[in-house]
């Protein structure tokens, strides 16, 4: 099973999900291969995390009612059995997983980017991490020379070729040799500085998703 990008539609139904009752725990555990790619490596990040999980609970009592930390430590076992039993590694960097059982909330979110190991108790999900991440198609990046033209959409993590354009008769515009292609299989580009003199790069984030042109 493939990690997926954070959406907007998934950040707003997290926000948007009425706790009726209880705390919901927000748990982030960090899998980047480079790190954890081992079943030792993040059997110890697991233990870690519902460690730590479980200290926080008890640091609860006297603050909580008896229901509220009975929800809780049900939480807790339910993460723990899923992180050791059904986690699904492949392709993920990361895992964030929100849950409070009185209130029905159960989300898992398997990322495709490291996180730092976190766990909170709130009244809400705790999202700072995931909104680290902009909307992937909120930036545009567009490349042009006399000859070639390139868009690419993405977020800080990398960037998706979306449209390509090639003039293959130097110097001559407006002839019908300009070809637009849509890529079927997206090549990924890093936002790095192009080395390249004939070509600038520009970056712009709108809440519209409109891009921002720069020739050469």
């Amino acid at each position: 099973m493939a990690a997926t990008e954070t959406s907007a539609t998934r950040l707003r139904e997290l926000t948007e999900f009425e706790i009726t009752a209880g705390r919901v725990v927000s748990a982030y555990l960090d899998l980047d291969p480079a790190t954890f790619g081992t079943a030792p490596a993040r059997a110890t990040e697991i233990r870690s995390l519902v460690d730590e999980l479980g200290r926080r609970i008890d640091a609860c009592e006297g603050e909580l009612s008896h229901e509220d930390l009975v929800g809780l430590r049900e939480d807790r076992d339910r993460i723990e059995a899923y992180l050791t039993n059904d986690l699904d590694v492949d392709g993920v960097h990361g895992v964030a997983i929100f849950a409070c059982g009185p209130s029905g909330m159960w989300e898992v979110l398997r990322l495709p980017h490291g996180v730092d190991l976190e766990v909170t108790i709130d009244a809400a999900p705790r999202l700072e991490q995931l909104l680290r991440d902009t909307d992937p198609g909120s930036w545009a990046v567009v490349l042009i020379s006399r000859s070639h033209g390139r868009l690419l959409r993405g977020g800080p993590r990398g960037l998706v070729e979306t449209l390509v354009r090639n003039d293959d008769v130097h110097g001559q515009t407006g002839r019908a040799a300009g070809r637009i292609r849509a890529t079927s299989a997206p090549s990924i580009a890093r936002p790095t500085r192009t080395s390249t003199p004939s070509w600038r790069r520009c970056r712009a984030r709108t809440a519209a998703g409109a891009s921002t042109t720069c020739s050469s």
